[in-house]
């Protein structure tokens, strides 16, 4: 009777510990892969795609040296020139397929937007670099604005898809206002393109100093 209490107690552990396993994978997303952890820094990005950014400094003030602990993890780091105010994140494999069904969910400033992005073309820069060129149009915002991402995919064989990013969103409204948020590497090319989590530098037309685009001739 002993014998058979005990071999009914284990096989109940062994229910609630195959339970167990299978809650922590539904609940994982069950797809095995390992995204960006939850970083409270997150919530103060202008733009960030869910799931695949990491806050590294938020809302950098570029008056002030970067960090040190920045600078020996990444190396030499380019802030373009007038930008004042930026964000700088590392940006995880997006996974993106020319099938035309990657989509990824980004936070734009407090709205939360599902960009499905669109496979448009490869092409071969002249330093040799792939890129693969990907657009979307960004829905659900008022009928008096327009709005699209970019997005691109950098490697150092065409096609190859190493995962280096640059990222064009663009706000337009009927008025002519509007702003662009800008997301491109921050690493010299070589480091960026030997790192599993590359430095991305952040920022919108809103953190720069002034419009340094060559003014257009009156008519």
């Amino acid at each position: 009777m002993e014998q058979k209490k005990v071999i009914l107690a284990l096989g109940l552990a062994a229910v609630f510990i195959v339970v167990i396993s299978l809650s922590a994978v539904i609940f994982s997303g069950g797809s095995g892969q390992s995204f960006v952890e939850e970083n409270p820094k997150n919530a103060e990005l202008i733009c960030d795609i869910i799931g695949y950014t990491n806050a590294v400094e938020a809302r950098f003030n570029t008056s002030e040296p970067v960090p040190e602990y920045i600078t020996e993890k990444y190396g030499t780091i380019y802030i373009p020139p007038d930008v004042m105010t930026c964000d700088l994140v590392e940006i995880h494999d997006l996974g993106l397929k020319r099938d035309n069904s990657t989509t990824l969910r980004t936070r734009i400033y407090d709205t939360v937007y599902d960009l499905n992005y669109i496979f448009i073309e490869s092409s071969v820069l002249e330093n040799g670099l792939g890129v693969d060129s990907y657009s979307s149009i960004i829905h659900y915002i008022n009928d008096s604005e327009s709005a699209g991402a970019g997005l691109f995919e950098f490697s150092d064989d065409a096609g190859g898809g190493s995962g280096l990013y640059r990222q064009e969103i663009f706000f337009q409204s009927q008025s002519g206002e509007g702003f662009g948020i800008h997301v491109s590497p921050a690493q010299e090319r070589a480091s960026a393109m030997n790192s599993t989590k590359p430095l991305y530098i952040v920022y919108s037309t809103k953190d720069i100093d002034h419009d340094y685009r060559i003014p257009l001739p009156e008519l």
